[in-house]
């Protein structure tokens, strides 16, 4: 199976057990190719902690092998630097924790995310 087609594959299953991340999931189906990695390494760690969410052994395995890193065609090159006071810095870190991600993971899911 294509990996565009995998992505989407997750997507619905994501919409179908997770009701917390089900719109983002919808919206991502229909996402251009190039941004179904990155919506989907947004969404999942949600999903997977979402409470109401009833995950089998084998859907977890499947949904967290698509987590594989980026080709190397596809590296994490480029920078985008912000400065911050310290108290706006510990807001974003608060917000990261709380989602269970780093700084960066969380800023840029919320950057991308239409």
């Amino acid at each position: 199976m294509e990996e565009e087609e995998k992505y989407r594959r997750a997507f619905k299953l994501i919409a179908l057990r997770s009701r917390s991340c089900r719109n983002e999931a919808l919206k991502s189906i229909n996402a251009p190719a190039e941004m179904l990695p990155v919506r989907y390494r947004a969404i999942l760690p949600l999903a997977l902690r979402d409470p109401e969410a009833e995950w089998t052994d084998e859907e977890r395995e499947m949904l967290l092998d698509l987590l594989a890193p980026p080709p190397m065609g596809e590296e994490r090159t480029k920078q985008v630097n912000i400065r911050l006071s310290p108290t706006e810095y510990e807001v974003l870190r608060a917000r990261a924790e709380a989602e269970g991600m780093t700084v960066s993971a969380w800023a840029r899911k919320r950057l991308l995310s239409e």
